[in-house]
């Protein structure tokens, strides 16, 4: 960028600067041309599950995935990259990483997006490290040239997705399994045989007794 701040003497006058003309004896110090390397910023969202701000064994507090992580400037204005294109929102990885890159030195706000259910964990929690606390949902982050700013971090704790049920699912009689020995379940068959057996035989003798009976009243 060119022609900022208004002092000419301290900006930028870019790779091609206006022509200047010198007089005998002139001595003109603000034809100057600045430059930058770009940065980056970058951090984690996991499922803080004992809720101290301090991320512990990654087997124990799994990352976060799919979480949206947006850039802005102080104001909550969108930003440009280091080529002045936009600087869109990110998701976090499979393994609950971000990374804002090409940007330009300065000041930004990181702004994260907890799901619908959450909690936020502290932030400076004691004991904690720069390494491994939680930022809160909109730290400011200053990038320097060339710096990569990392460990921007965010926890959280998210409840799990409760068990999903079905109804109960009727079997056909015929599907049912079979229980017991082959040998028992014959024993049941004959039983039911006989049982079907002295009922008719009962049948049958009472019909009898009452043909008897009539024949004798005649």
């Amino acid at each position: 960028m060119t022609a900022q701040g208004g002092d000419d003497s301290l900006d930028s006058d870019g790779p091609t600067p206006p022509t200047v003309t010198l007089q005998s004896g002139d001595d003109d110090r603000s034809v100057d041309y600045g430059v930058f390397e770009p940065g980056s910023i970058s951090g984690r969202v996991w499922n803080d599950v004992d809720a101290e701000g301090i991320q512990d064994d990654p087997n124990q507090e799994p990352s976060i995935a799919g979480g949206t992580v947006t850039l802005t400037d102080p104001d909550g204005n969108p930003v440009v990259d280091a080529d002045g294109n936009p600087v869109g929102p990110v998701q976090t990885d499979a393994n609950g990483i971000y990374v804002f890159t090409n940007l330009r030195p300065g000041t930004y706000i990181v702004e994260f997006a907890p799901p619908a259910g959450s909690t936020v964990s502290p932030t400076g929690a004691p004991g904690s490290a720069p390494g491994n606390d939680s930022n809160g949902v909109a730290p400011t982050v200053t990038v320097l040239s060339g710096a990569n700013t990392t460990a921007i971090d965010l926890g959280l704790q998210v409840e799990p997705e409760p068990p999903t049920t079905s109804p109960p699912t009727s079997v056909p009689i015929d599907n049912l399994p079979s229980t017991g020995s082959s040998s028992t379940r014959s024993g049941l068959v004959v039983a039911i045989a006989l049982l079907a057996a002295g009922l008719a035989l009962v049948g049958f003798s009472r019909r009898r007794s009452t043909a008897r009976h009539t024949s004798s009243s005649a």
